[in-house]
């Protein structure tokens, strides 16, 4: 009888490990793909990439200025 307790605690503690350790692999992935998405807008705003649309706010901008 006290085998089968021990071996559903040994059971439990098992389960346990491996939701803990598939839960770090997930958080790991998710913090690389956050990681290379900061390096990617770190490289547009280093290289001052503006959009169309951007580029057509500014256009507006500046006419209105002119007026």
């Amino acid at each position: 009888m006290e085998a089968i307790v021990y071996l559903f605690f040994i059971g439990i503690g098992i389960i346990i490990t491996i939701l803990a350790v598939r839960t770090a692999i997930d958080y790991s992935r998710t913090s690389g793909d956050i990681a290379e998405i900061r390096r990617l807008l770190q490289t547009i705003v280093e290289n001052g990439a503006v959009t169309k649309t951007d580029a057509g706010i500014e256009d507006q901008r500046e006419d209105k200025r002119e007026d």
